[in-house]
């Protein structure tokens, strides 16, 4: 079991330094099932964050915060919905619905607005912070409807990366009390940090270098790629 954690630690380290998001989506896919869905969320929160503000100072100058504001006024919204009320609702449809609405994202970016040049109105940010507020509140894995209305404004990958970066960071900070008055910071929450924080600045780091050597084009393919490989993982973990 401990393997098992590790290898999952590491691998979700490794996306979210190359991409700039993942670390929930794929640890929830898998943490929940060892160490309970409260810890597994608690731990996955606490991790993000000392990812994404190490990975935030770098790209500082890049964020983007006309999109950036909108998504933390539907965070806002979002959050306590998702910590106090849909951890009660079947995880299993909660993770199809977001399966089908990241494919259908997927389709469309392939298939239409690579020959279109079409900017999703910053207006729809603030639908996409609250639903990604709701389901990370709920399960720590609210990304993709904020990846989605972010790789639509064709940010570069810079800019995409850092404003995601910040994205996450305030919605951690956000959550943090949320856990506390729930009783989710327990000494078995510090231990589990402190025996895998190694693997999540090595997996970071190792995702950074390789981060530098994409291209745009390159870049965005693998966010699009990693986008159906976390809607398969739904599918089948529902």
């Amino acid at each position: 079991m401990l393997l098992i954690i590790a290898a999952t630690t590491l691998a979700a380290s490794f996306i979210s330094g190359l991409s700039g998001f993942g670390f929930g989506l794929i640890a929830m896919a898998v943490l929940p099932l060892l160490l309970g869905i409260k810890l597994a969320n608690a731990f996955v929160s606490f991790c993000g964050l000392a990812i994404f503000a190490s990975l935030t100072i770098p790209l500082r100058k890049h964020i983007a915060w006309k999109a950036l504001l909108p998504l933390l006024a539907g965070t806002a919204l979002g959050v306590p919905i998702g910590v106090y009320g849909l951890v009660n609702l079947p995880e299993g449809l909660l993770l199809k619905i977001l399966a089908g609405f990241i494919l259908s994202y997927v389709a469309f970016a392939l298939l239409v607005q690579n020959r279109v040049h079409f900017h999703m109105d910053r207006r729809w940010g603030y639908l996409a912070g609250f639903v990604g507020g709701i389901i990370s509140g709920a399960l720590s894995a609210g990304g993709p409807p904020v990846i989605m209305y972010c790789d639509s404004l064709n940010l570069g990958k810079k800019g995409f990366k850092a404003t995601l970066q910040v994205y996450f960071v305030i919605l951690i900070l956000y959550k943090i009390p949320l856990f506390f008055i729930t009783g989710l910071l327990s000494a078995e929450l510090w231990r589990t940090l402190l025996y895998y924080s190694p693997l999540v600045a090595a997996g970071t780091a190792g995702g950074v270098l390789l981060f530098h050597r994409l291209s745009d084009l390159w870049f965005r393919r693998v966010v699009l790629i990693l986008l159906t490989a976390f809607a398969v993982i739904m599918i089948v973990k529902s």
